[in-house]
């Protein structure tokens, strides 16, 4: 319908007629910028659904309120805004009301208790005593003291006397109305003072414990705790850049340690402070704050209300069966504190480890679903445990060995799955020769593209579970099954170093990560790793790295209660910290919604064209013979043995007797050119030990201290503990010559 022009608006106070819903729009012009039509060019073709006139001065204030509606809306705290917000504060505001008959006058009794306690400590001149005590001039002032008790009891009496005898005047006068006038607001003081409030002592807390959250994150709890914990120094205090507040499921604080102190330190003292805040350290949440708004001083914490670990499994988003591409990263869980974690799947190798039934497996499959359903990947599954977890990848694998590799079958599997690593590195290669022959522009860096992995040369994903049981060398093997394992290590570990370049990752997954299960020639070059519970500290740096058990990040303080929690080192896409570690809770993908992966994948790739390997019906690799494994064994040196018989003993005692931690962690942190003294105690911090250990565990050694063994070290005011680098260095060169 047309609008009519209201009949008080005449001359330059008519508006302009606007169409709905909008006008049309000249073409862009040659420099880009769009050209508006002016207000005769307005299409008039369709019909005019309503319109408005309105006066400059009316638009104006329109759009003013639309910006008040704006900055108000910005300001207000979401869940203000929120409905079911408001539902639940009205129900609870009503049956707060429905509790008042029955909790006012319990109120009221210990709000007459309190007052009374704070009325004495006032008579008694509690405050005056004790600062004099602290001073140690009671005597002195005991005659003051006593005078103001005598002064604030007749003070005392001289009010319920005047107070008492005004109020029965003026009850006779007036009325009863009179008591009920005064009893009212004095009871209403009283059910104040007497209300149940966090902290208050003898009062009950509103949550579990013998401190409540919001006690527990106040300003001076918080530097006691930090005291406590020797994190800053007993005269240190704490800044606040970030005010405590709520923040999901718990309290959040960000703050700024003393000058000198660093937020490494504080994370590495996590178990401490939590002692000190008085909650589970899985509650409490520590990072550095990175970035233009961080230093390397300043602390985001954060305190879970409850343990956010032992909560019920989080769903995957992959079983929605998304169309998805592992170049954009996997999402495999959240944080404690809730934030999606999203982890990158190319350009890197994985290692997860973990105790059997707390998820490593269920981990390992969120990374090979995701690979089901990019078309654009050809998947090599291993199981060596032979169980089913890998069952439903039938339908999609190019390469799929289920087998167990114990027992008698361990040859024949070991055999197997040399052959399928065989194929995978002949593709390797095969792909850096092609790279050679390739224009520059599609080989910009000398690597693999996403735009050649969508022309037909995808992306290759090796998953190999309980990995450990090809790996590690049993004093039950044959010669011919130690030759094995040694050459799969090397395959393996050539693929770890060179396979992403030619688009190839790695997954590793194993419930025993000592030096053993994953040699080190393999482990060091393994850059995302992932850590379940473990039992021991030596598995936790076997895991995670050296010395990070002592920086924080230890797998050992999960509890039977948290399956599917892990500590999390990767290259980051989704900013919540996993490059130095961060807890996570995977997501749970049980075998069906895998199947249903699987078989959503093969529809995938056989529309386009690229179903390969055993799920499209070719025959696999035949194991290796007994000829090529001889001349796999004498090109890598793998079988390799001492000529002379009578030295095997020799060597094999030697052998069986490894270089002690303490050497082997100083020989990773030691350079090449360092000689000279050294504090005990920077030593220390750079494995992650206490130099007392360190100190004494170099003695057992019979590695010699310098002299005097306490000396002044980089301008030390007190003579400090020191060791001789030349020394340990040479006790480092011995161990290895042996």
């Amino acid at each position: 319908m047309n609008a009519s022009p209201r009949d008080d608006r005449t001359g330059d106070d008519m508006g302009e007629l606007v169409p709905f819903p909008c006008p049309s729009t000249a073409p862009a012009s040659s420099t880009g910028t769009t050209l508006i039509a002016s207000a005769n060019e307005f299409d008039t073709s369709g019909p005019v659904v309503g319109a408005e006139l309105l006066t400059d001065v009316e638009q104006h204030q329109r759009v003013n309120a639309h910006r008040w509606t704006e900055l108000v809306a910005a300001i207000v705290p979401a869940r203000w805004q929120n409905r079911d917000h408001h539902n639940h504060v009205r129900a609870e505001l009503v049956l707060r009301a429905v509790r008042v008959p029955l909790r006012y006058p319990v109120a009221v009794a210990r709000g007459s208790v309190t007052a009374a306690r704070a009325w004495w400590a006032w008579v008694s001149v509690r405050d005056f005593y004790d600062a004099a005590k602290q001073a140690q001039q009671l005597a002195q002032r005991f005659q003051d003291i006593q005078r103001y008790r005598v002064r604030r009891r007749w003070s005392t009496l001289g009010v319920l006397v005047v107070g008492g005898a005004g109020l029965l005047v003026t009850g006779m006068v007036v009325g009863p109305i009179v008591w009920w006038a005064t009893a009212a607001p004095v009871s209403v003081a009283l059910a104040v003072a007497g209300r149940r409030k966090d902290g208050s002592p003898g009062r009950k807390n509103v949550f579990p414990g013998t401190r409540t959250l919001a006690w527990t994150i106040n300003g001076d709890v918080l530097v006691e705790a930090f005291q406590a914990a020797k994190v800053i120094g007993p005269k240190d205090g704490l800044a606040f850049f970030l005010r405590p507040r709520r923040d999901g499921d718990g309290w959040a604080v960000i703050i700024d340690l003393p000058a000198g102190r660093k937020a490494s330190s504080a994370i590495a003292a996590r178990e401490s402070l939590a002692s000190a805040l008085g909650v589970d350290e899985t509650q409490l949440i520590l990072e550095r704050v990175r970035g233009t708004g961080g230093h390397a001083g300043r602390v985001a914490v954060w305190v879970a209300d409850t343990d956010p670990l032992a909560q019920p499994p989080l769903r995957s988003y992959l079983e929605d069966l998304p169309g998805l591409s592992i170049w954009d990263g996997v999402t495999i869980g959240a944080t404690a504190r809730g934030k999606v974690v999203t982890v990158a799947f190319c350009w890197t190798a994985w290692l997860i480890a973990g105790l059997p039934r707390y998820g490593k497996s269920n981990l390992l499959r969120l990374f090979l679903v995701a690979a089901c359903l990019d078309p654009h990947t050809r998947i090599y599954a291993v199981d060596l445990k032979d169980g089913a977890d890998f069952n439903p990848l039938r339908p999609v694998a190019h390469r799929l060995l289920i087998a167990s590799a114990e027992g008698a079958e361990t040859e024949e599997t070991l055999l197997r799955l040399l052959a399928l690593l065989i194929e995978l590195e002949s593709e390797v290669l095969d792909r850096y020769k092609r790279f050679k022959d390739m224009p520059e522009a599609d080989v910009p860096e000398g690597k693999i593209t996403r735009d050649l992995v969508a022309a037909g040369m995808p992306w290759l994903v090796l998953a190999i579970d309980e990995c450990q049981l090809a790996f590690e060398e049993l004093g039950s093997d044959t010669k011919q099954v130690k030759d094995l394992r040694r050459v799969i290590v090397d395959k393996v570990s050539w693929l770890v170093r060179k396979g992403p370049a030619a688009g190839a990752t790695v997954l590793l997954a194993t419930q025993k990560p000592d030096r053993g299960a994953i040699p080190t020639r393999l482990r060091d070059n393994i850059s995302s790793r992932a850590a379940l519970r473990l039992p021991t500290q030596q598995s936790n740096d076997m895991a995670l790295g050296t010395g990070k058990g002592a920086a924080g990040v230890d797998a050992t303080k999960f509890t039977e209660r948290h399956r599917g929690a892990a500590w999390l080192l990767a290259d980051d896409l989704s900013g919540v910290g996993a490059s130095e570690g961060v807890i996570i809770r995977a997501a749970k993908l049980d075998l069906a919604p895998t199947r249903a992966a699987a078989e959503a994948g093969r529809e995938r790739r056989v529309a386009l064209g690229l179903l390969t390997g055993d799920a499209a019906g070719h025959h696999p690799p035949a194991p290796v013979e007994g000829a090529t494994l001889t001349e796999l064994v004498a090109a890598s040196g793998a079988g390799a043995e001492p000529v002379d018989a009578e030295s095997v003993e020799s060597v094999e005692s030697e052998a069986a007797r490894p270089m002690p931690e303490v050497l082997e962690l100083l020989a990773d942190v030691l350079g090449e050119d360092e000689t000279g003294i050294v504090a005990t105690a920077d030593l220390a911090q750079r494995i992650g030990w206490d130099p007392k250990a360190l100190g004494e565990a170099l003695r057992r050694l019979d590695i010699p201290a310098p002299r005097p063994p306490r000396q002044r070290i980089g301008g030390s005011k007190h003579p400090v503990s020191a060791q001789s680098i030349d020394a340990i260095i040479a006790a480092i060169v011995e161990h290895d010559g042996k």
